[in-house]
């Protein structure tokens, strides 16, 4: 189950991005998993479009930094820009 998934990776101190159109159910996931996430102290963003995307890489960034798991709720279009801006802020 998805949802078995979330948590064994959260409880591993990885990041998990749960991705979709409007209306798919991201945020009502989160809220599911709300417990989970917050025994794990994971930094979760709840809905990335509430947020600038040099907020969203920096909260990301320093859960990552701290060993912390992370979580977000993202919209497809928006985590393609994510994606895109990261690639040119760090080419390899």
């Amino acid at each position: 189950r998805l949802d078995d998934v979330v948590r064994r990776i959260i409880r591993a101190g990885g990041s998990v991005v749960i991705t979709g159109n409007a209306g798919d159910g991201k945020t009502h996931t989160i809220r599911l998993l709300e417990s989970d996430l917050k025994a794990a102290k994971a930094r979760v963003i709840v809905d990335a479009s509430e947020l600038a995307q040099e907020q969203v890489v920096a909260t990301w960034a320093e859960a990552r930094a701290a060993g912390e798991p992370f979580c977000i709720a993202i919209n497809e279009g928006p985590l393609v820009d994510l994606v895109r801006a990261f690639r040119l802020a760090h080419p390899w």
